[in-house]
Parts: structure tokens; sequence; C-alpha cells
């Protein structure tokens, strides 16, 4: 009769369901000109919390960006002010400065039992069946603040130099106090990759030795606008393709206008239909984005 081999203690470990929130994730994002976050994070935050993780409410920022003129704020209390514009791509780093490690030392205040969050990006993409389950298995009693989430790796010379992308970043409860004094003492707005790198460089920071997390495929506002292609992701099919699906919406109400610019009722019912389709395809959305997008029924 032959034995089975025994079960290795982190698989057959039972992780509680509320344990989560003793390890949130706070996703860095920033606010549209309809003051809600881009379509990206919401799919993030949808496939983060599918996966078993705890989700901090969202935060997103405002700040004066060079070249972003501020008119979608209609109220004073809605803009942070800054003595000067700073570049988009320095954003991340402010947000989670002044942003994400006071929102965290509030939550810890909180919640006593809270061991560590993690920081990640908006557009965060779990590898493919990841789950916060696999996580605490093996990773729960990391004591380091612990790189997990990345791009690549640049080396000069064989060493080390550049680590492209904080997508999933662990800081433990007790290496608040270290971080937030680092953050204090870098006083120039720089990338938020390169200042964890330096961490990295310095020893303060582990980088997990494969990533467990990329990037979803989205239009960057700290690219300048232009498409920042993930071609690992995927849910990248899963975001709908916002302006596509307007200018779809529009073919349909243009191609259907019966006489004296008005819908005959056999294409009102066609662009309702359509407008139903594009709708269920945005589910994850909030409402004023769908309609946004959707227009309103006539």
């Amino acid at each position: 009769m032959s034995l089975q081999k025994p079960i290795p203690l982190r698989q057959r470990l039972v992780v509680p369901r509320d344990l989560a929130k003793e390890y949130p994730i706070d996703l860095v994002t920033y606010l549209t000109d309809q003051l809600v976050p881009p379509p990206e994070v919401f799919l993030a935050k949808k496939n983060t919390e599918d996966a078993g993780f705890y989700v901090m409410p969202i935060t997103g920022d405002k700040f004066n960006i060079k070249g972003r003129p501020p008119t979608a704020f209609e109220s004073p209390e809605q803009v942070r002010k800054q003595e000067k514009p700073i570049k988009a791509n320095q954003a991340p780093f402010r947000h989670i400065k002044d942003i994400t490690m006071p929102k965290m030392e509030k939550y810890f205040m909180k919640y006593p039992a809270a061991k560590g969050f993690f920081l990640a990006e908006g557009d965060l993409c779990l590898k493919k069946g990841y789950t916060f389950d696999d996580w605490y298995r093996e990773y729960g009693q990391v004591k380091e603040i612990t790189w997990f989430g990345y791009k690549k790796i640049l080396k000069q010379k064989g060493k080390l130099h550049y680590i492209v992308g904080n997508f999933m970043i662990y800081i433990p409860r007790e290496k608040m106090g270290f971080l937030m004094e680092r953050f204090s003492k870098q006083k120039a707005d720089i990338f938020s990759d390169r200042f964890f790198t330096n961490l990295v460089i310095e020893g303060e920071v582990k980088l997990n030795p494969t990533s467990i997390a990329g990037e979803i495929e989205h239009v960057s506002a700290v690219a300048g606008g232009k498409v920042r292609k993930a071609k690992d992701c995927h849910l990248n099919t899963q975001l709908p393709l916002y302006e596509t699906l307007k200018q779809g919406i529009r073919k349909v109400e243009i191609a259907t206008i019966g006489g004296a610019g008005t819908h005959s009722e056999e294409a009102q019912k066609l662009i309702e239909k359509r407008r139903a389709e594009a709708a269920g395809k945005m589910s994850f959305l909030p409402a004023n984005f769908r309609r946004s997008a959707l227009g309103k029924p006539k």
C-alpha cells in the first residue's frame, strides 16, 4: 500500500474570509474631468476584489498638472491647491506621499488588527487566477517592504539601475514610520518607481523574484494621453473601448435618423438595442460614465 505525500502546510492552510482587511490594497489614481477615476480603475478594483483582496475606497487626486486645464471643477474645494504645477509623471509620487500614506496611517489607527497594506497602481492587473489566498499562504508573514508587481528590471554594467512599474508593493505596518520618514526627506517630486528603486538598491525594499501583477492596457495620463500597451494582461479584452462605444452608438443614431431630424420608431428601437448592448459591456463602470458614453435615451 503506497502512502500519499503530505500536502505542504501553506497549501492546507484555510484563509479566513475577512483576513484580507488586515492587508488592504490602495489604488493610486486620479480624477478625470468627470470627477471620477478612469475606467480601467473600476475594472482593476472589481478583478482584485474578485480575487479575494480588500480594496480601500478609491481616493483619486486632481493635482495641478502642467498643460492640463482644471476646467472640470465646479467648486474650490475640489481643487488640490499647489504652489506650482507638477509634471504628470510625478503625480503618482505626490499621490503616495500626500494621500496614500496619511490615508493608511488613519486606517491602521482605526483597524489595529491590520498587518500592512498594498500600494498599487490604479490599472493593476493581477496574474490570471492569482488570489489573496495564494499570496497569504506564501507571503502572509513577510516583514519587509516587498515589491511584488513590476514590469521589468533594468541593469547597467550588471548592476540594478531601474525597476519599471510599481504595480504592487506590500508595506508592513512596522515599516510605515520608516517609509513616511523617507517620503518627508524626498523634497523634489520624482518618479515613484525611481523612489522605490533607490530603496531596493539601498537594501530597504525587497524585490520579489517573480512579478505577480502587471497593468491593464489603458490611455495613460502619465504618458501624455498615449495608449500604454500591456500584452500580458488578461483583462485587456474586458475593458470596453470607451470612445469606440460612444462613436458606435452615434453612428447608429446618424444612420437611422428619419425625416426632419427625428428617429423613426424602428430606428429608435435599434438605437436602444445598441445602447443596451454597450451598457452591458460597461457594467463595471459607475453610472455617470455610462450616461456620458451612452447618452440619454431620446
